[in-house]
């Protein structure tokens, strides 16, 4: 036989006025109870059941709508709805036989909430950006701004802006659930338009044009401030196309290029200067700048080497590519400098490529035995054709020597001094320019070293 529970809270047992009597039996106004699964649910909510130990036709009162019965036989069902709140709540279910009375509580868990994220930020250019809610029960999101939107993937929520061409701006992103409310505020940074570097000083050597990247992630035009440079963008590209014209002049000159958004929102202006006219000098008649350049000592009473101190822009990027190729050699070499000995042992001169493995240096010669020849009809006092006798190389290993002579910045360079149309020597205070004949805007600039 089993035994019957009665199941009170201690305030509606004395509130019935049913006590336990000197033999041990509870008072007939309890009402007897088998069992009582419903002592506490989960935010979530759910169903539970009471179990009568009597007969008995009950009824079944419960003073909270979000706690509802239904009794079949003995066994009454209590069903309890998702609660929305963050307090726990609870009910009280009233079991009534005639004069006998039964009173069991029923308790819920609050609704338990965890956010990743208290704001968002995205720039210009939009995108998305997830964040994370977690929550027992249902929720809603939902952004106060067209240009914001939201969507939601179990407890991911997804926030995705737009380009922005405008000002800085702001939405805010509001989560609910039940009856708790989060907000998080998203702000999109206005675009902006600036020049990735300064540009460096333009040479004066035949026609110039580089290349003048900036960031912006609206379309944009530029105009040029000044008549001697003209400044374009072709299609989406991130940098405009800047050429400057050439003049005799004796000093420097400033000019400058004003981008500005199609939509009128940004504006930016870069300063372009050009350096004085220097390859165009025409070398003094009386002056072997051949010989003056082949034997320095009759030129400044200074040693017999020369640093390259300038390039032209496209000598210049070959120059920086085999700086990057330099490391992915094997073993891994950094580039370190360019120069020119003449005479160098034997040779009439050599260009010399400097690199170091580590701490150790590491050379590559380009050699010549018969220094410069003269083309037909060329000036021979600065007018010559370099000629190149010998490769050879110290301190590399054979892998690094063969793979650094197949790059196309090796063959560059080559080239300009091979050129079978010669180069035209330019003697500038100390300084040597070379330039070439066929094409005057490779050029090199070549200064006494001690090195």
């Amino acid at each position: 036989m089993k035994k019957a529970l009665y199941l009170v809270p201690i305030v509606a047992l004395l509130a019935a006025c049913g006590t336990e009597n000197n033999s041990g039996s509870y008072d007939e106004a309890i009402l007897p109870v088998e069992s009582a699964n419903v002592a506490s649910f989960p935010a979530t909510g759910g169903t539970g059941s009471i179990v009568l130990a009597t007969d008995e036709t009950v009824t079944v009162t419960v003073d909270q709508p979000w706690c509802r019965t239904s009794v079949a036989g003995k066994t009454i069902t209590v069903t309890v709805d998702t609660t929305p709140s963050i307090l726990e709540r609870t009910a009280l279910v009233t079991l009534s036989a005639g004069e006998r009375r039964a009173y069991i509580p029923v308790t819920q868990a609050p609704v338990l909430v965890s956010l990743d994220a208290t704001s968002i930020a995205f720039s210009a250019k939009g995108g998305n950006d997830a964040i994370t809610f977690k929550t027992p029960v249902h929720f809603t999101v939902a952004s106060d701004q067209p240009w914001c939107r939201v969507s939601v993937d179990g407890e991911v929520i997804t926030v995705t802006t737009e380009l922005n061409e405008n000002p800085e701006r702001t939405a805010n992103v509001t989560i609910r659930s039940g009856d708790r409310t989060r907000v998080i505020p998203v702000t999109q940074r206005a675009p902006n338009l600036e020049f990735a570097t300064p540009v460096p000083m333009l040479d004066n050597d035949g026609n110039v044009i580089i290349k003048v990247y900036y960031d912006c992630i609206l379309p944009i035009t530029c105009v040029s401030n000044n008549d001697w440079i003209s400044a374009s963008i072709t299609g989406d590209t991130l940098y405009m196309v800047v050429e400057a014209t050439t003049e005799a002049m004796e000093t420097s000159r400033p000019g400058s290029v004003t981008a500005t958004s199609t939509n009128g929102l940004l504006t930016a202006t870069i300063t372009i200067g050009q350096r004085p006219l220097v390859c165009d000098i025409a070398p003094d008649p009386a002056l072997d700048a051949v010989s003056a350049f082949m034997n320095l000592k009759n030129y400044n009473g200074t040693g017999s080497r020369y640093r390259v101190t300038g390039m032209s822009p496209t000598l210049q990027t070959a120059w920086d590519e085999l700086a990057d190729i330099f490391p992915t050699l094997t073993p891994a070499m950094t580039l370190r400098n360019f120069r020119v000995e003449a005479p160098r042992s034997s040779y009439k001169y050599s260009f010399i490529i400097h690199a170091v493995e580590g701490t150790t240096n590491k050379y590559y010669y380009w050699n010549s035995s018969n220094g410069f020849t003269t083309p037909d009809g060329g000036n021979s006092l600065h007018d010559v054709i370099g000629t190149v006798s010998g490769n050879s190389y110290s301190g590399m290993v054979s892998a690094q020597y063969s793979a650094f002579t197949a790059t196309a910045p090796y063959t560059a360079f080559r080239g300009f001094f091979t050129s079978s149309t010669g180069m035209t020597i330019i003697p500038s205070g100390t300084a040597f320019y070379f330039r070439g004949i066929d094409d005057p805007t490779l050029w090199l600039k070549l200064e006494p070293t001690s090195w």
